[in-house]
């Protein structure tokens, strides 16, 4: 994992001088808005288990996970949240040549890499919105690859496949492993490739950015019978604790309403490329997800001093961007929060980069 990850709290506390709590976190891409409440109530039921070993099997909830996304049970793999199972498929399927689309999630790349496979990457263009380029990709999988990585939606671009030239995709190369990263589908169902999926394609997905759980780790990999047994046969076992697991089993029992977290994911994400639209000098690149990726086009100043400036004048903390392959010092990624919180940034950034007043 690369330094600067987002949601590094303690590190823009030291940066700021103030508590690590009273900072608005916009760097990391999580939703807020489930109630703190039901986690609690949750975690106290759970302790009833945690004397006893999990379900190795996990079959419960992976019951669960096959009703909500029309799945058959053998097709669903459960994991220490979407990550474990990320660096889990080229290690389990001995790749050896992989790809990834830049700028993209570096974990892609860290993942083939610790897997010892060479990594190639395919520059997605901004010039057409880092839209995908089914035949750049598919020129790119031609020179030796046997495992593509690729976000859908993707991070931080916010790009989405297109779920028939996806498929097509795969099966013009039946040979190669086609992982796509659904970890922010849950905000825009409609992107994602569930539940036709080829033979070698694999689709991750995450509890953690929808439901707002990135400390119990918790998401499943889903593909053919087959695979899953391969990439279960070098797994871990256990890695899911019991926690996490009756915590997944209460938000699939419709313990939150999931339409309103997208509705309100909808309205901040609006409210924000309005209010930041207007600020000249800086380019949006709107996302089906709960982020939204920003350009200084003006060149005013860098992604990472308006990080700092925001921080020491306003506790906001943004995600510079500049370490994402493909993008550069001007870049930077906000993620969604409620209107109160989306309010302070639209203003904060217009007073940094527009010379607004507050």
């Amino acid at each position: 994992m690369i330094k600067g990850h987002g949601g590094n709290l303690e590190e823009a506390a030291c940066v700021s001088g103030r508590q690590a709590e009273s900072i608005i976190d916009f760097s990391a891409s999580v939703n807020r808005s489930v109630d703190i409440g039901l986690f609690q109530t949750w975690l106290m039921e759970a302790t009833a288990a945690i004397n006893h070993y999990p379900d190795p099997e996990y079959a419960e909830l992976k019951e669960k996970i096959a009703r909500r996304h029309g799945l058959a049970v053998d097709s669903i793999l459960l994991g220490n949240g979407a990550t474990e199972l990320l660096y889990l498929a080229p290690r389990a399927l001995k790749t050896r040549n992989g790809l990834t689309l830049a700028p993209s999630y570096a974990d892609y790349a860290d993942a083939l890499t610790f897997a010892g496979a060479r990594v190639e990457r395919l520059l997605l263009k901004h010039q057409n919105g880092f839209a995908y380029d089914y035949a750049d990709v598919s020129h790119a999988v031609h020179k030796a690859c046997d495992m593509v990585i690729i976000g859908n939606p993707n991070n931080p671009t916010g790009s989405a496949v297109t779920a028939g030239a996806m498929r097509e995709l795969m099966a013009s190369f039946p040979r190669e492993t086609f992982v796509v990263d659904e970890s922010f589908a849950d905000f825009s169902p409609g992107v994602s490739i569930l539940p036709t999926l080829p033979p070698n394609g694999i689709v991750l997905r995450s509890f953690t950015k929808f439901y707002g759980i990135p400390g119990l780790r918790a998401g499943f990999a889903v593909a053919h019978p087959d695979v899953i047994r391969k990439l279960a046969a070098v797994k871990e076992p256990w890695t899911l604790n019991s926690v996490a697991e009756h915590v997944c089993r209460r938000l699939l029992e419709g313990g939150v309403d999931e339409e309103r977290i997208r509705d309100e994911t909808q309205s901040g994400r609006e409210f924000l490329l309005q209010a930041l639209w207007a600020c000249d000098g800086l380019a949006l690149y709107p996302s089906p997800a709960n982020y939204i990726l920003a350009h200084i086009s003006s060149k005013t100043m860098t992604a990472a001093e308006l990080r700092i400036a925001l921080l020491k004048n306003d506790g906001i903390l943004i995600r510079d961007c500049g370490n994402f392959a493909g993008l550069g010092p001007y870049w930077f990624r906000i993620a969604v929060r409620g209107m109160a919180d989306n309010e302070k940034l639209a203003s904060a950034i217009g007073a940094a980069l527009c010379g607004r007043s507050r």
